[in-house]
């Protein structure tokens, strides 16, 4: 999508790192609620885009509840697409 000025950043990719919960918790853990996310590092990374950045997006691994270690490299472009679960939440 880069070439074409557009980049792709995905909300739901930015669930905040639960490493240090065992299995049992991060299963438990309610991924439906705004604190699950890390916003922080979501809105970093977006203004690290904007500002003709490339960031490094989290992947997240649905099954284990963790981020991966590797990332995805996104592209700063003329128009970044958003989508994810509560991406409006937070003004």
């Amino acid at each position: 999508l880069s070439d074409l000025g557009v980049s792709s950043l995905c909300f739901d990719s930015y669930y905040r790192e639960l490493a240090h919960l065992s299995f049992e918790a991060r299963d438990k853990f309610n991924f439906d609620a705004p604190e699950a996310f890390d916003t922080e590092l979501f809105r970093h990374h977006l203004m690290r885009l904007k500002g003709g950045e490339q960031i490094p997006a989290p992947i997240y691994d649905y099954a284990n509840h963790l981020r991966k270690p590797e990332t995805i490299p996104v592209a700063p472009a003329t128009v970044v697409l958003c989508d994810g679960i509560l991406l409006f939440h937070d003004e």
